[in-house]
This record gives C-alpha cells, sequence and structure tokens, in this order.
C-alpha cells in the first residue's frame, strides 16, 4: 500500500539512521536508538519521543497499546501483524494533536487499528484520528475498526484540519468520521461496514470512495445519525455501492441519506453518484429545514428496492430539495404502497430519471411520485409505469424551470 519500505530498509538489509524499529515484543525503551535495528523500542511514545521531523516510526508485527501520539513532521509505518488499540486508555484520542499546534503526520503501511472507546459523559472527543486544529494526517492501513460504542474513527472538530484515509478495510459499530469547522475529510476504501456512519457540520467537507458499503443503523438514539448526513452549510460526497440493511427498523429520521440543518438559513448538500441497494425497511433519504430550498439531495446512478423496502425512498419533513439525474430506480417491494416523495413543500428536479414498480406494488396503489402535501416537482426525461399523485400541485412536464439555479448545479 505504500512506497516507505525502501526508505525504510537500506542497502544490505540496513534502516536507515532516520528510522526508529518498534517491537513489541523484543523491544526495550530503556535501551532503544534510532538508525539500530538490534535496538527496538518497545513503545511508540518512546519512540516518538527519540524521533524528529523527518524520521520513521517503524512499528513490527505486534500489538501496542499507545495513545496520544502524532508529532510533526514524523511518518509511522506499521508492518502487516501490527495493531495498534486503546484497549487499555479508552479516555485519550491514539493520534492526536490536541495540544500541539498544527502539526502534519503520515501513515503508512499494513496495520490494524482498532478504537476500543466506551461512553464516558465527561469527555466525549475521543477518536483513532483526532484533529482541533489547522493540522493534516494522511492515514494508511490494512483495517480500522471501532469497536467501542462512542467516539469516530475520524474526526476534524474544529478549525480547517484535514484527513486522508486510504484503507482496504473499516468497520465500525458507532461512528466513522466526523468533519466539523471547515475542516475535510477524503476517505477510500474497498470495503465498509458501519453504523452511525459520516456527518458533515459548520463548512466542512466529507468526500467518500468506497467500492462496498454495508450500512447498518443499530442504535436509534438521536433522530439525525444516519450513513449519510450534512448539516448546516457542509457537503458530503460518496462515490461506490451501498447495501443497505439496518437490524432494526429505523425511526424518526434515521436514514441513509440525511440532509439537515439546527436552524438559520444553511443549506446541507449531499452528493451520491452509484449503485444503493435498499435491502430492508423505509427512509432513504430525509431532508429537514426551516427555509425552503436550504437543504439538497443529490442522486445519480441507480436505486434498487428489495422485496423488504417498505416505505418511502425519499421523505421530508419541511422545504428541502431532491435532485437526480442520470438516475434508475427499480423496485421489487411487495409492500411498499407509496412512492418516491411523500413530504410536504418539496421540490424534485428529475432529469433523465426512470422509476419502474412491479406488479405487486402497483396494485397495492404504490405510485412514481407521491406527496403528502403540495409540492413541485420538475421533469425532463422522466420515465415511470406508475402514477403521480395529485398532491404535486406543480408539476412541469417539460423540463427542468430552474437549471440555473446555483443551488441545482452544487
Amino acid at each position: 500500500m505504500s512506497g516507505y519500505q525502501s526508505d525504510i530498509i537500506g542497502v544490505g538489509g540496513a534502516i536507515a539512521s532516520n528510522v526508529v524499529v518498534i517491537d513489541a515484543s523484543n523491544g526495550d525503551d530503556a535501551t532503544g536508538v534510532k538508525g539500530n535495528a538490534s535496538k527496538p523500542f518497545k513503545t511508540g511514545l518512546a519512540g516518538e519521543l527519540a524521533a524528529v521531523s523527518g524520521d520513521v516510526l517503524h512499528f513490527l508485527s505486534g500489538t501496542y497499546l499507545d495513545v496520544n501520539m502524532g508529532k510533526d513532521g514524523i511518518i509511522y509505518y506499521f508492518d502487516a501483524g501490527a495493531i495498534m488499540t486503546n484497549l487499555i486508555d479508552t479516555d485519550t484520542s491514539t493520534f492526536s494533536d490536541s495540544g500541539k499546534g498544527d502539526i502534519q503526520f503520515k501513515i503508512f503501511g499494513h496495520g490494524h487499528f482498532i478504537h476500543e472507546r466506551y461512553w464516558n459523559v465527561n469527555n466525549w472527543n475521543i477518536e483513532l484520528v483526532h484533529l482541533e486544529n489547522n493540522s493534516k494526517a494522511h492515514v494508511e492501513g490494512y483495517k480500522f475498526a471501532n469497536n467501542g460504542n462512542d467516539g469516530t474513527l475520524f474526526k476534524v472538530q474544529t478549525n480547517s484540519g484535514e484527513i486522508n484515509v486510504l484503507a482496504d478495510e473499516i468497520y465500525s459499530g458507532y461512528g466513522g468520521a466526523f468533519a466539523g469547522g471547515s475542516g475535510k475529510i477524503t476517505i477510500c476504501a474497498r470495503r465498509a461496514d458501519i453504523s452511525f456512519a459520516t456527518q458533515a457540520s459548520g463548512t466542512a467537507k466529507m468526500k467518500l470512495q468506497i467500492k462496498e458499503y454495508n450500512a447498518d443503523v443499530p442504535h436509534p438514539f438521536s433522530a439525525f445519525f444516519s450513513t449519510f448526513a450534512a448539516r448546516d452549510s457542509s457537503r458530503l460526497e460518496f462515490e461506490g455501492t451501498v447495501n443497505y440493511n439496518p437490524s432494526i427498523s429505523p425511526s424518526g429520521a434515521t436514514a441513509l441519506i440525511n440532509s439537515f440543518q439546527n436552524g438559520g438559513v444553511n443549506k446541507g448538500i449531499i452528493r451520491i453518484k452509484g449503485i444503493i441497494n435498499i435491502i430492508s425497511h423505509k427512509l432513504f433519504a430525509f431532508v429537514s429545514g426551516t427555509t425552503a430550498d436550504n437543504n439538497i439531495i443529490y442522486i445519480e446512478g441507480e436505486v434498487n428496492l428489495g422485496v423488504g423496502a417498505s416505505d418511502d425512498i425519499f421523505f421530508a419533513n419541511s422545504p428541502g430539495r431532491l435532485v437526480t439525474r442520470n438516475l434508475v430506480i427499480k423496485s421489487e417491494s411487495t409492500t411498499r404502497t407509496t412512492g418516491i416523495i411523500p413530504a410536504h413543500a418539496v421540490e424534485f428536479h428529475a432529469e433523465s430519471t426512470t422509476v419502474v414498480l412491479n406488479d405487486a406494488e402497483m396494485a397495492l396503489g404504490g405510485q412514481a411520485i407521491y406527496a403528502t402535501a403540495p409540492s413541485n416537482a420538475y421533469l425532463k426525461s422522466f420515465f415511470s409505469n406508475g402514477g403521480i399523485d395529485a398532491q404535486v400541485t406543480n408539476l412541469v412536464p417539460n423540463g427542468l424551470v430552474d437549471v440555473n439555479n446555483p443551488n441545482i448545479k452544487e
């Protein structure tokens, strides 16, 4: 995964002078020496103390319990079989810039990182990687797991910090990533299995490229915990394949996609491009706000509704906007009786969009576009074998009347 192996191992197997070897089994913090493979350190913190900007900490196979790591200019390299966990000290982030000012560090190799944070009312800002300053972290590894019930794997709390993640696998039974302030988080992964997944707030940006994303919502603690969530004036982008199969029926606004705000005139924007398979339960996309046109959900690709998909594709409890382009929606549900937009005062903009319902759904009264209150629909190249509800009072079938609106283009 990384090209830094050649920088660690020198000619003839000797290590470079700027390499600090960490060996959980055979190391000794009292006798460890930088640049000497025969005198490794035992812990990462001791090795980090001996390192300066430009040095490499090389973690050999073994289990490490270090916390509060993260030093400016340091590269952390993990061999296959190297495991980093905060199992002993679950009240401290594994890597953090707290109290260190603006720093930059990089993590490479094939490490397995386990976050074991459990609920502590006194301090909830505990993550695998935690940034609260204008810091930057590049993170690569084989697997990242959140086995606790509190905190997230990657968090930019405030300011304009950046975290870039490249992973083979990501697992979380609680939080995946949170970007706040004006920060930015980018995650590229082959596979992700996550419940409470990702949220952006403030003016932050979240970008996700995940080949296979298995989404679950097992913790209905709040109405706003969702797989993809953007609030305030933030943006969240996803590209890949999502399999949405909640282990329990979501309630309230707990949805796969959730664009909401805390008030005011801010706007949360979510862009989804790829394939979404809704295997069971309801509430695909949710918009909440206080001012018309504030929150936008943009979807492109393919949405497949399985037999167990029981309710609405899109829902809103206040003004919002759903934009679809080059989208195909196919339904195999045998219980869903509604349609795309059961909502009030929602704007639905569809271009090159097709909705295909099955016979059972149509027999139950399923419609392509459904509304519980007067709504607007602007359609261009929209095709469906289902009907359009009479509550869609402003139906424009000949095109997007608002194509030049900057909100639509965002």
